[in-house]
């Protein structure tokens, strides 16, 4: 059904009703039919965000019917970045190439910031966060190689350094006939997704602040589902932090007291799958979700006149990360991160009041980690968000007597900064949310896009059988097909049978969002905007 199509039925769904409900309340000696039509409307909103019902898209790689497209990241959020940030955001096609670019620009910039601390919940934390950019194939997930550049050149100084101490070591093992110490190992920003179990945390305990960029979820999926692969570990212990060892016969002992590595995936809903099993699955809940559709229109891939300055504003970039990676790195002593005192406040206010609204929905297993750690994520973007703009400002963790390793011990957020923090962290939240349909069971989502919009037409709370027929016909879809589908419904726990011809709606499908989505309009509406 084309969405034209979907609007115009919807349209008649509504009327259908209204006239119904008047038939009724005529009977009953009341006339409340636009108090139902406008009740109605308040339940579409409660469960979509928007008062019309949404339409739902197939996953051409095989996953199920999802309804992807979730709020978008607000536009004054991108007026209130820092000037590194902002100056490349601008010359990006406003939506989801920009969204895109800004959530896989998260994982690097945790990496570009080592030896950071803050304390929550009683422990000492770094700003690690982990990503996952879910959309159907050829959907416009490119535009995350753009972020893994930032990160470029620490990747490159750190492997030329490596190369140095490693020839060192030989030379001074050929010059001299005592014993020059182990031989020193390879460092690099970046770990790839497809490793071993071992060799992945051999490397994180050289670099424990490493960055996962991987462009298809697969890439780490494969070699997690392996017995040699398996580091889902150190997935789950690192996201807080918590040390991790292996120790093995006739192998070298690991221990990474603070492990904090940040990871990149992207991939379609399908490939996802592969990777987490559902809601209650560890990896869901530590991972931020950002998820889309593309609309069906052709885009110019040849050089565009901007692309110049687009490369120009990233290489800038990462140039000052390089810096500010390299200042952090030899630091004698952790930088540590303070949120301030209204900051506190703004996170802990709404992310309590989206804890309520989740826990009072219906189908919410798991869901609730989300919202908690969605307030670790939100705290640790706002200080990688702080440190950034101060370090623009007036190079303020740099000492004129030890520019590596000197400075400052600590610095705070702004109440802007934790603004964007707590703003993107329920963007994500709002996206897994949606994401979290792909776990239901085959029952739940097994429907065609004409039976998932019947569904979503029906009222929420009771209704009588003749009105579903009416919905139905003002859908086109034939009598016996519409009580089929009702007893579809009931079978998969989606209606309950009250009585003979009463039925009610059990299942808020795809999860309450207007609550986050409120939050975050409100939220965005107070960031000031950028002297350009």
């Amino acid at each position: 059904m084309s969405a034209s199509a979907f609007e115009e039925a919807n349209a008649k769904t509504a009327e259908l009703q209204r006239k119904y409900n008047e038939q009724k309340a005529a009977e009953n000696g009341h006339v409340n039919g636009e108090a139902a039509a406008r009740a109605q409307r308040e339940a579409n909103l409660r469960r979509y965000g928007s008062t019309n019902p949404p339409t739902h898209h197939t996953d051409e790689s095989g996953g199920p019917d999802l309804d992807l497209d979730g709020i978008r990241i607000p536009e004054a959020l991108y007026q209130c970045l820092p000037k590194t940030l902002a100056g490349i955001c601008d010359l990006i096609r406003k939506g989801v190439d920009r969204d895109v670019f800004l959530t896989a620009s998260l994982p690097v910039l945790a990496g570009t910031m080592p030896n950071v601390r803050t304390k929550y919940g009683g422990h000492w934390q770094s700003l690690n966060v982990n990503v996952l950019v879910v959309a159907p194939a050829s959907s416009g997930k490119a535009r995350a190689r753009d972020a893994r550049r930032l990160g470029d050149r620490i990747n490159q100084r750190m492997i030329e350094e490596s190369e140095d101490d490693l020839q060192r070591w030989e030379l001074e093992r050929e010059e001299d006939a005592k014993e020059v110490g182990d031989r020193p190992p390879e460092r690099s920003f970046y770990l790839a997704g497809d490793s071993s179990s071992a060799a992945f945390k051999e490397r994180l305990e050289v670099n424990p602040d490493s960055v996962v960029f991987e462009t298809e979820i697969k890439s780490m999926s494969i070699a997690l589902g392996q017995d040699w692969g398996d580091f889902t570990d150190v997935i789950l212990k690192s996201f807080h932090n918590e040390p991790v060892s292996s120790n093995r016969k006739g192998v070298r002992p690991i221990y990474i007291p603070h492990p904090a590595p940040s990871l990149f995936l992207s991939g379609t809903p399908g490939s996802l799958l592969d990777l987490i099993s559902d809601t209650e699955d560890g990896k869901f809940s530590r991972f931020c979700i950002y998820t889309f559709e593309s609309d069906p229109v052709w885009i110019n891939q040849f050089e565009d006149e901007d692309d110049e300055s687009l490369s120009d504003r990233i290489e800038a970039a990462a140039a000052t990360l390089n810096d500010l990676h390299r200042e952090l790195y030899y630091r004698n002593e952790p930088l540590y991160g303070r949120i301030d005192a209204e900051g506190r406040e703004i996170i802990n206010g709404a992310f309590a009041r989206v804890l309520r609204n989740v826990s009072g929905q219906k189908d919410t297993t798991g869901i609730e980690s989300n919202v908690k750690r969605g307030a670790m994520v939100a705290i640790r973007i706002a200080l990688m968000i702080a440190l950034l703009r101060q370090t623009e400002s007036i190079n303020s963790l740099r000492s004129p007597n030890n520019p590596i390793g000197g400075g400052k011990k600590s610095f705070a957020t702004s109440t802007d900064d934790v603004r964007i923090g707590v703003i993107l962290a329920l963007v994500f939240l709002e996206h897994g949310l949606r994401i979290s349909a792909l776990f239901k069971s085959d029952a739940e989502r097994d429907f065609t896009t004409k039976k998932k919009s019947f569904l979503a037409s029906l009222p929420e709370g009771d209704f009588e059988t003749e009105l579903a027929v009416s919905i139905a016909k003002g859908m086109e879809i034939p009598r016996s097909t519409c009580f089929r589908y009702i007893k579809s419904f009931v079978n998969s726990d989606l209606l309950e049978k009250l009585d003979h011809g009463l039925y009610r709606s059990t299942v808020i499908e795809g999860g309450d969002t207007s609550e986050i989505i409120e939050t975050i309009e409100t939220m965005a509406s107070t960031l000031p905007v950028n002297e350009p």
